[in-house]
């Protein structure tokens, strides 16, 4: 199973000229998004992968369950990397193959109600446990993820 999302960059460029990225990230990002993207060289860039990357999953999960939260999936930087599944080898592949430049992956993370409405979705007897990845890069102008379960 796997959920793709494509952001227009502009979008979030255009929220920054306008002054208002600091309200739309407190809106829609967690505490640790908001430290990622506020260290990241290009915050609009960060602030598009986390979007991209919450939209991949409601499509992986086939729309917002009733009570979706933004704050509900949190997207951890490349820099906290546990073992990567090698699931997540084949989803970067498919991007590079796409195209896609500075192809970066990471796990994510749920709330805990989150979590207990997604399971049911992803959790079989042979996979008793599923953890939330995503990979995501550059696409042309757009910003490009893909979550899965591993």
């Amino acid at each position: 199973m796997l959920g793709i999302d494509l952001v227009e960059l502009a979008r979030f460029r255009t929220i920054e000229e306008r002054g208002e990225d600091e309200p739309f990230r407190a809106r829609v990002l967690t505490d640790g998004e908001r430290r990622w993207v506020g260290g990241h060289d290009a915050p609009d860039v960060a602030t598009a992968v986390c979007i991209a990357v919450k939209e991949a999953f409601v499509k992986l999960l086939g729309g917002r369950p009733e009570g979706f939260d933004w704050k509900d999936v949190e997207v951890h930087p490349p820099a906290a990397l546990p073992a990567v599944p090698a699931r997540l080898d084949a989803v970067t592949a498919v991007l590079a193959g796409a195209g896609a430049e500075g192809v970066e992956y990471g796990p994510c993370s749920m709330s805990r109600a989150a979590a207990s409405r997604f399971a049911a979705l992803v959790r079989t007897p042979e996979r008793p446990s599923a953890a939330p990845w995503a990979a995501w890069g550059r696409l042309g102008p757009d910003v490009v993820a893909v979550a899965t379960w591993a």
